[in-house]
This record gives C-alpha cells, sequence and structure tokens, in this order.
C-alpha cells in the first residue's frame, strides 16, 4: 500500500540543494534552462521544467521552455544518462524543439528555438 510521503526539504529559493554535487559544471546548459530566472535586461523568465518517463524501454526526459511555450525531448539507454542528454541537446541550435500542445491551441509542430 502507497503511504502519503513527507514535504520535500529542498527550497524554491535554493535549487542548488536538489542536485547532486558537480551537476552545475557537468551539465550547464540544462542547469541554465532550470535555474534562470531572468533574461538581464530583457526582464523575467519563468524557469524551465523536466518530466522523466520510460517509454518503449527507453529513458526520455522532457524540458519545457515555459517562456516560449516549447518543449524538447532527449532519450537514452539509461536513467543516469538522461542529464547529459538533454545538455547535449539544449546546445545544440539545430535541436527540434516543437510547440507545447499543452500551451499551444493547434498540433504540435517542429519549430526552430527563437535565436
Amino acid at each position: 500500500m502507497l503511504k502519503n510521503r513527507a514535504p520535500a526539504h529542498v527550497s524554491a529559493d535554493r535549487p542548488a540543494d536538489a542536485v547532486p554535487e558537480g551537476f552545475t559544471e557537468a551539465y550547464p546548459v540544462l542547469w541554465e534552462y532550470l535555474t534562470q530566472t531572468s533574461y538581464g535586461k530583457d526582464g523575467p523568465r519563468i524557469p524551465s521544467s523536466v518530466s522523466v518517463f520510460m517509454q518503449a524501454g527507453k529513458w526520455t526526459a522532457c524540458l519545457t521552455e515555459k517562456n516560449w511555450g516549447l518543449i524538447l525531448f532527449a532519450t537514452a539507454d539509461r536513467l543516469e544518462q538522461l542529464p547529459e542528454a538533454l545538455n547535449a541537446r539544449l546546445a545544440d541550435p539545430r535541436a527540434d524543439w516543437r510547440q507545447d500542445r499543452k500551451q499551444a491551441s493547434d498540433k504540435a509542430k517542429r519549430v526552430q528555438k527563437p535565436t
């Protein structure tokens, strides 16, 4: 029987408490997407979020870029390989960003990330 768990002890104001040591150095692009709250002079930014699931025997991560209404997928054979795969996809200027169906009223399409 599943039981309700105690609330997490990670503060939303301190996301670094939630990640293993060395994560920010190993995956700098991913870390920036997940924690950056400002575009500098261009104003505030909502940090991205990541969902993880297994499909067809592969681990899949879906990063939601809330400011642009876009999502990006990365897959890996093992769960511990997902941060590297997602960091590489985020750093790739040709990554196939798609419209987030939750935020878009029309069918999801492959789109280029705004430059």
